[in-house]
């Protein structure tokens, strides 16, 4: 069987393209609301079929008239279209491309929204609706089947939903479910857009979900999945633009079904504070079901001790001991008597749990559980002169760090983990105690691969992350992200321990010198890499190289951090672009907020994300004060502090930014904040007074101004594949194309000459 990569796009938006699209007669009218919209899809080997639910409301007053347009997937099947209208069925009429294009410009060109532009040369499925009850919904049905083509052994699944210019949000719900079966073992499955459920059934089958109420319908929804026959897959994903060093990612997962044998015996130790503090807000009972639902699970083979503290540090057990029944037995009736009460002895505790460990074997997993909702207040408190007895004590160990509360010292328990190769998470109040630790211990209880090192071969790999490998575990998967300098084909070599023995995994690869496909996988890079920064000056102190590269990274990838405001700076008073009906979900002021005039007003404006200034407040004019109220960011002081609510905050952020696999991570922002950015491919816009202004353009370059939807404007639209792309940000975009910018909006030029057309597409 052929191995399989499907990418899954998926988004979908209300009173804006979602799917399909619902448009009335009455051109004053804007299409229809999105009630909500479900999607199901299974993929079995090369076939996929998919059956789409939407329903539009029709808020008016008015019984409508509305045509329904759906752009299909390239060589799709329609098996089924049911839209039933007073108990009669509707058909609908299949349209192929290039009937179709004339329709996609006609759409655009009437709702000014250039979302669909990307769908201009796929089919297009039409049919009339009459009538739609006044305040009433209109529900659809659609279910198509593909033969998935492979490109280089992978095959690509897509349902095409737009998220251009007015892309707002579902009424109700907005879910997609995946039913993935393969001849062939699954590997990898993640989303680099979504935050997805996943629940793998075995070694061949999984179900892939997302569901969200009032969805933001503003990216595309990505899913991705590898299969191999080996009991370890690795994948290799690069994009190279040929201007700049390539990016890629790898990815790395196990088997589902792991014989025991090549599954590491482990020893845990929970070391588990019962200070005073921990009666507050039932967090000892939590603790406690915790702890028995870890030592309920360890397996016969492995080793376990419990150690609490308070005042001092107490063993349940002298020493490690087998999770035989009789300990667990015994263990469970110690853990069901614990009771909170004294100070928090930290170093004691460290001393006790790390005196018992044996020292490094490759035949064992080592790890220890730390949990914890205080900051030390007994013994050696300073943490420098405890993090170096604690890193001296054991090297080789995994320390797994629970940080309960806000009064825990984040940069302590952030360093007793990243130091060690574990890692630290932190548990907010009234969030569940037993949930955080039962999840942790149902990933780290089956240890595959330890003690992980990749070798690229030839190829100069650098800023590779996460720096420090962390072990593989059966269920998880490892996304290493990083740059490359030079191309070509090479044996990429994933070395570790199993069970004792040195394990090599030989994957072969290609970096090649030019790739234009899986363009997210820069941002991601860059994501990582900020966390990276952030984290680095968080825990150790900033330097102005630092903080200026994290600048630079968050203007050319749209990524909001402490260092970074977004603001609109003006030279002078300048004149806007007249105000269109609001569709987005946010408010705008009455009359428009903004000063009508039928010109662009860009020659004297500038969008930038500006540094922070030293105390951690953004320079700002009276005016970019008022265009960024209610807009709150993190301050430097806030994101540098140990302990606190914003303490545990910003390392729970730097975590994610760290581990980030989905291009919708974003740094320290509001959602509101969001709004104002866009990614497309590698190119970064913001919007400015209506306008999405490319991040690379300067007041300096040639510029062709272009008036929307005109000939001039289809005409660049058919030329260029990746202009297209970015035109459909929105209908008002200033971009940079070849050291050229391209301003389209309300005025420019209706219609090119063939040698202005060559002129500027280079």
């Amino acid at each position: 069987m052929r191995n399989v990569l499907i990418c899954l796009f998926v988004a979908c938006c209300a009173g804006a393209w979602g799917g399909g699209v619902l448009i009335p007669s009455d051109a004053e009218l804007p299409p229809l609301s999105v009630k909500y919209h479900r999607v199901e899809a299974s993929v079995e080997n090369s076939v996929a079929t998919t059956k789409v639910s939407q329903a539009f409301y029709n808020s008016t007053s008015r019984r409508l008239e509305a045509t329904f347009v759906f752009p299909l997937p390239a060589q799709a099947s329609i098996s089924q279209f049911a839209m039933y209208i007073n108990g009669k069925r509707t058909e609908g009429e299949l349209l192929e491309a290039s009937k179709a294009r004339g329709i996609y410009e006609d759409i655009v060109r009437r709702m000014k929204d250039p979302g669909l532009l990307e769908y201009m040369g796929n089919d297009l499925l039409r049919a009339r609706i009459f009538p739609i009850e006044p305040r009433s919904d209109q529900r659809i049905e659609i279910e198509y089947a593909q033969v998935l083509q492979a490109d280089g052994g992978i095959y690509s699944y897509l349902y095409p939903l737009r998220t251009g210019d007015q892309a707002a949000e579902t009424l109700e719900d907005f879910s997609v479910s995946l039913r993935l079966e393969s001849d062939v073992p699954l590997k990898a499955i993640f989303s680099p857009s979504h935050d997805v459920y996943v629940k793998r059934n075995g070694n061949r089958s999984a179900t892939i979900g997302f569901e969200e109420e009032r969805a933001p319908l503003d990216r595309d929804f990505v899913l991705m999945y590898t299969v191999s026959q080996e009991d370890i897959g690795v994948t290799l994903l690069t994009h190279n633009s040929k201007e700049e060093d390539g990016y890629f990612m790898l990815m790395v997962a196990p088997d589902e079904e792991i014989h025991a044998s090549k599954v590491l015996a482990k020893d845990m130790t929970f070391v588990i504070d019962v200070s005073g503090s921990m009666k507050e807000e039932n967090k000892m009972e939590q603790v406690k079901q915790a702890l028995l639902y870890c030592v309920k699970g360890l397996r016969p083979k492995d080793r376990f001790n419990v150690v609490t503290f308070s005042t001092e540090a107490d063993p349940m057990f002298e020493a490690l001991v087998e999770a035989s029944p009789e300990h667990v037995e015994r263990a469970c009736d110690r853990i069901g008597g614990l009771r909170a009460r004294g100070w928090t002895h930290i170093s004691d505790a460290f001393r006790v749990a790390l005196g018992m460990q044996e020292k490094h074997s490759d035949k064992r997993h080592r790890s220890l559980v730390f949990l914890t909702d205080g900051k030390p207040t007994v013994g050696v408190t300073d943490t420098e002169s405890l993090l170096t007895e604690i890193g001296s004590a054991n090297p080789g160990l995994r320390l797994f760090v629970f940080g309960v509360g806000s009064t825990v010292n984040t940069h302590l328990l952030d360093r007793i983990a990243g130091d060690s190769g574990g890692a630290s998470l932190y548990v907010k109040p009234k969030e569940e105690i037993e949930l955080a630790v039962s999840t942790f211990f149902d990933k780290a209880s089956f240890p595959v691969l330890t003690d992980l090192s990749l070798d690229f071969g030839s190829i100069r790999v650098h800023k590779v992350y996460p720096e420090k490998l962390p072990d593989l575990y059966k269920g998880s998967q490892l996304v290493v992200l990083g740059r490359y300098r030079n191309h070509g084909e090479v044996a990429v070599r994933l070395k570790g321990n199993v069970a004792g023995e040195r394990r090599e995994v030989v994957s072969d690869a290609l970096f090649p010198a030019r790739e234009r496909d899986n363009d997210y996988v820069p941002r991601l890079w860059a994501v990582r890499r900020v966390g990276y920064l952030l984290d680095e000056m968080r825990l150790h102190g900033e330097n102005q190289e630092l903080r200026d590269e994290v600048v630079d990274l968050s203007k050319q990838y749209g990524i909001l951090t402490p260092y970074t405001s977004y603001l609109v700076v003006e030279d002078e008073k300048v004149e806007r672009p007249a105000p269109r009906p609001p569709v987005s979900r946010r408010p705008v002021p009455e009359g428009g907020g903004r000063q009508a005039d039928r010109g662009w007003g860009l020659s004297r404006m500038k969008k930038s994300l500006l540094g922070r200034g030293e105390a951690g407040e953004a320079p700002t004019s009276d005016h970019a004060q008022e265009e960024s109220k209610g807009v709150p960011l993190r301050s430097r002081e806030q994101f540098m502090a140990q302990e606190g609510e914003s303490a545990v905050q910003a390392a729970k952020e730097i975590r994610s930014l760290k581990e980030a696999d989905m291009t919708s991570s974003e740094a320290m922002g509001p959602s509101s904040m969001r709004d104002e950015i866009k990614r497309v491919g590698q190119t970064t816009f913001y919007l400015m007074d209506d306008v999405w202004v490319d991040a690379r353009y300067r007041e300096d370059l040639e510029t062709l101004r272009v008036k929307f939807g005109s000939d001039a404007y289809f005409q660049i639209c058919q030329r260029e594949p990746e202009l297209k792309k970015l035109l459909s940000v929105g209908d008002r975009v200033l971009l940079v194309w070849k050291g050229k910018a391209l301003a389209v909006g309300p005025d420019g030029k209706e219609r090119l000459t063939a040698q202005e057309l060559r002129d500027f597409l280079g």
